[in-house]
């Protein structure tokens, strides 16, 4: 048996225990963070000469990702990541762009996150809901 199978099976408890809403939200959070971070590290030309960008936790249910204001500038777009009871929605102001939902995979011993009826891993969701904000499609 193949160590990853194996690993799966022993795991399959605690993997099933956090596909939760709660636990792949604070997963999305972090992934976010970091895609933010290394944006902001990147030359100012990778960055199309746009700015720099924030991310604001509120109550540990949303999350909101802007550009940092600058005197001159306008107020820009931003991007809300809200958890609900059930899913995870991204919103840019009243539109909603995502709705990322959880569904366990017996199969795979994974907890799946579906958009649009399709799994998607954690980077990717993050890529979805941020992408077109960080690099200037708006």
């Amino acid at each position: 048996m193949s160590e990853v199978i194996e690993h799966k099976q022993k795991n399959w408890v605690r993997a099933r225990a956090e596909c939760t809403i709660e636990f792949w939200f604070d997963e999305l959070v972090k992934t976010v963070q970091s895609d933010v971070k290394k944006f902001n590290n990147l030359p100012e030309e990778a960055r199309n000469n746009l700015g720099l960008f924030r991310c604001e936790l509120k109550n540990n249910s949303e999350l909101i990702v802007s550009e940092i204001e600058e005197d001159w500038r306008e107020p820009l777009e931003s991007i809300n990541i809200k958890k609900s009871e059930h899913e995870i929605y991204v919103f840019k102001g009243e539109k909603t762009l995502l709705k990322v939902e959880l569904q366990w995979n017996p199969k795979t011993l994974t907890c799946d996150l579906i958009v649009d009826q399709n799994t998607q891993p954690i980077w990717l969701v993050s890529q979805l809901a941020i992408g077109d904000l960080l690099f200037g499609r708006r």
